[in-house]
C-alpha cells in the first residue's frame, strides 16, 4: 500500500499479479503531484486489472511501467480517469471524461451508484436503473489470464455482466392490466297486424313498436404484478465487541431511521402528461422531498411535502413545465435517499 494510493504494485516483482472487484475511493491528496486509485509501475511482471469501482482520485488508473490489461473498470470523478500504455486486450471501461476510457470498447458518462444523501456520502453498489456500466460489460468467467464469476460481494454474475465492482440485481418491474367488461344496450322492434271484421273496404294494418332496452354495465378488473418477487432475510454476523459508555442514543435510533419500505415506492401515472403523485408507505411522520433530475444529471424541479405516518401518503410532481423524455426520481426522506425511480413524461 503507497502514501498515496489505494493498490500499488511497485516491488520489483516477477510474474502475474491481479486486482479485481475493490472499491477504491477518495485518493485525491491536493498537496501531492501523484496519488490514486491503482497504480502499476514494475517492468518485472503482468498485472490484471478487473471489475474495479474507483471514484475521486486524482488518477483513476495508472501505468507508468510494466504490462496491464484493464478491463470492466469504472472511474469517476478523477481528474485523470486512465493514465499510461495499456495491453490490447484491454476493454469496456468507463470513465466520466470525454476520450479518457481506453481499449476495445470505451463507454463514456455518469454512472449512477445505489445511493447519495445531502452530505454526499455514496454507497457505491451499482444503481439497478443505471443504464451505462450496467449490462455492458464483458463476460470475464472463461478469461485466458485471471477467469472469475463473482463480484466484491461474492454474487455470482450471470447474464450480461456489469461493468465495476458490484453486480446489481435488476430492478422490480410492475405490471398494471385493465380489463373492461361492458354489457350493450338491448333494442327490439316487433310489428302487430290485426284483422277487423266485417271486412271494410280498406284492410287497416296496426302497427305496435315495443322498444325494450337495458342500461349497459361496466365490469373493471385491474391486477398488478411485480417481477420479481423478493424474500429478504436478513444476517447479521458480529465482527467486533462493542462497548457503549453513557446513553446511547444514536444506537436507540437506529432503526428509526428507516423510515420507508423502498419496495412499495411507486409512481403513476407513468408515463404522464401532466402531473406524476409518487405514491409512499411511511413507518413515522417525516419531511419528504423528491429531486427530479434529466439524463443530463441536471436537477430540473424539487417537490417538498411533510407527510404523516401511513400507507398510501403521496407527493405530487407538476411535469407539464418540462421537456418530454425520461427523468430520474430520487426519494429523500429525513435528508437520506431512499428511493431512486424513472419517470417519463410524455
Amino acid at each position: 500500500m503507497g502514501d498515496y494510493y489505494g493498490v500499488e504494485l511497485n516491488s520489483n516483482l516477477s510474474g502475474d499479479l491481479y486486482v479485481w472487484n475493490n472499491i477504491i475511493y477518495d485518493f485525491n491528496v491536493t498537496n501531492s503531484s501523484s496519488g490514486g486509485g491503482i497504480l502499476i509501475n514494475d517492468s518485472g511482471y503482468n498485472s490484471y486489472i478487473y471489475n474495479n469501482t474507483i471514484f475521486n482520485c486524482k488518477v483513476g488508473i495508472e501505468q507508468i511501467s510494466g504490462t496491464a490489461v484493464v478491463k470492466n473498470n469504472v472511474t469517476q470523478l478523477c481528474q485523470d480517469g486512465y493514465a499510461g500504455t495499456f495491453g490490447a486486450a484491454s476493454t469496456n471501461n468507463v470513465s466520466d471524461i470525454v476520450s479518457d476510457a481506453l481499449g476495445l470498447n470505451p463507454l463514456t458518462g455518469r454512472v449512477y451508484f445505489a445511493e447519495e444523501n445531502d452530505a454526499g456520502n455514496l454507497d457505491f453498489h451499482l444503481n439497478p436503473f443505471d443504464t451505462l456500466a450496467k449490462d455492458n460489460g464483458i463476460d470475464l468467467s472463461s478469461d485466458p489470464n485471471w477467469p472469475f464469476s463473482e463480484d466484491l460481494d461474492k454474487q455470482t454474475r450471470t447474464g450480461s455482466w456489469d461493468i465495476g465492482a458490484d453486480e446489481v440485481e435488476d430492478a422490480p418491474t410492475a405490471t398494471l392490466t385493465c380489463t373492461v367488461t361492458l354489457t350493450p344496450t338491448i333494442t327490439t322492434t316487433s310489428t302487430l297486424t290485426s284483422t277487423i271484421s266485417p271486412t271494410p273496404t280498406t284492410t287497416p294494418t296496426i302497427t305496435h313498436t315495443l322498444i325494450a332496452s337495458a342500461t349497459p354495465t361496466a365490469t373493471i378488473t385491474l391486477t398488478l404484478t411485480i417481477s420479481p418477487t423478493t424474500t429478504i432475510t436478513p444476517t447479521i454476523t458480529p465482527t467486533a465487541t462493542i462497548t457503549v459508555t453513557g446513553t446511547p442514543t444514536k444506537i436507540q435510533n437506529a432503526l428509526a431511521d428507516v423510515d420507508l419500505n423502498w419496495k412499495n415506492a411507486l409512481a403513476y401515472p407513468n408515463p404522464a402528461n401532466d402531473e406524476v403523485h409518487f405514491l409512499l408507505h411511511l413507518k413515522k411522520a417525516a419531511d419528504v422531498r423528491v429531486e427530479l433530475y434529466n439524463m443530463n444529471g441536471e436537477r430540473v424541479a424539487s417537490v417538498k411535502a411533510s407527510l404523516q405516518a401511513g400507507n398510501g401518503q403521496v407527493v405530487t410532481w407538476n411535469c407539464s413545465e418540462v421537456a418530454a423524455g425520461l427523468y430520474i426520481a430520487k426519494i429523500v426522506i429525513n435528508g437520506k435517499v431512499r428511493e431512486v425511480l424513472k419517470v417519463c413524461v410524455k
